[in-house]
């Protein structure tokens, strides 16, 4: 039969039946692959191996460094410590999607808390990463104004000649601008916000 994609929650028929616990789905299935495993949290994991038919393989894809599940326990990362029988590890180490090896080493040191390390490699300034240190909160409106200018350079040239503005805004949103804060004057979200539209501004 063909591969059939659904999640979990599909998969186990939670939605349909809520005494689950107590009638567990018999999957009549030879193989499940689960993706972003990281995010399964121990009672749906212990609901879905208690599915599976005798003699069913489960296969867990994801990586125990990302997202943790919202609910209680980590079962992915148990089993990757786990050293019983009949479960089978492997681990990908060579990156096909980035090519960058500076930023596949800063993550890996972000990851170890290597804060030291991590401000040194910014520090280097390459293609990938660049570093600029500055007291933000301390700027006038106007400076502010100017170094958001100098941040979307490359997207206000490319606005500029372009006459297309969704293409302008296409490309910009598919870079970001990272700080330690989500909310406020300092944060990802408006830092980002005031840079579109000063991009936009300028086309």
């Amino acid at each position: 039969e063909l591969l059939q994609v659904s999640t979990l929650h599909s998969l186990l028929e939670l939605r349909k039946c809520p005494e689950f616990e107590k009638n567990p789905v018999a999957l009549q299935v030879d193989l499940i692959m689960v993706d972003e495993a990281s995010m399964v949290d121990i009672k749906m994991m212990a609901l879905l191996l208690s599915s599976l038919k005798v003699g069913g393989r489960l296969v867990l894809i994801g990586d125990s460094n990302q997202l943790p599940p919202v609910e209680a326990g980590t079962p992915f990362r148990d089993f990757l410590k786990s050293n019983q029988s009949g479960i089978e590890i492997t681990v990908l180490e060579a990156n096909q999607r980035l090519e960058s090896n500076q930023l596949l080493l800063l993550a890996s040191l972000v990851k170890d808390g290597k804060t030291g390390s991590v401000v040194e490699l910014l520090k280097e300034q390459s293609d990938s990463l660049s570093w600029k240190e500055l007291k933000f909160e301390e700027l006038s409106k106007k400076q502010r104004m100017l170094l958001l200018d100098e941040l979307a350079l490359p997207f206000i040239q490319m606005a500029l000649v372009s006459k297309k503005p969704l293409e302008v805004s296409k490309e910009f949103l598919s870079h970001r601008i990272l700080t330690p804060q989500k909310k406020g004057v300092l944060g990802v979200e408006q830092i980002n916000e005031q840079l579109l539209k000063r991009v936009l501004q300028k086309h």
